[in-house]
């Protein structure tokens, strides 16, 4: 068990939009979803371990039912991650600097000392075929 845990990696926390403010319709978050998880996937080809709430919380909810809370309830829960990861990436999907939720999760980490990165969406985020695909 020694060697695993001297390889552990630290992970890196994935922040975007999801429900934008309780404004977003749910194919609305579903498309959030599947962009966000699309670029969790491409981090961890890099070797990069991370963690995205968005993956994670969605995919429970599609499986067990919506929890319907809010935003409070939603950032505690992200806090409570956020405060171990090493930085955090933003994917700035379009609204995420209007977004309550990302808006918090940028001034926990100054707040913090957690070193933000952002993430412009490539095309294999936004829709799942690569650049040189037509659309």
């Amino acid at each position: 068990m020694g060697e695993i845990s001297a390889s552990a990696k630290d992970f890196q926390y994935l922040a975007c939009p999801y429900s934008l403010n309780n404004t977003a319709d749910s194919e609305e978050m579903k498309n959030r979803y599947e962009q966000v998880t699309r670029c969790t996937y491409k981090l961890l080809k890099t070797g990069l371990n991370i963690y995205s709430p968005i993956t994670y919380h969605h995919a429970i909810q599609r499986v067990c039912g919506i929890i319907k809370a809010p935003t409070r309830f939603w950032l505690e829960l992200d806090f409570g991650i956020l405060k171990h990861a090493k930085g955090m990436f933003v994917l700035m999907l379009d609204g995420w600097q209007n977004s309550i939720g990302v808006t918090r999760e940028i001034e926990f980490c100054r707040h913090h000392n957690i070193p933000i990165s952002f993430i412009h969406p490539d095309a294999y985020i936004l829709t799942g075929k690569e650049d040189d695909q037509k659309h």
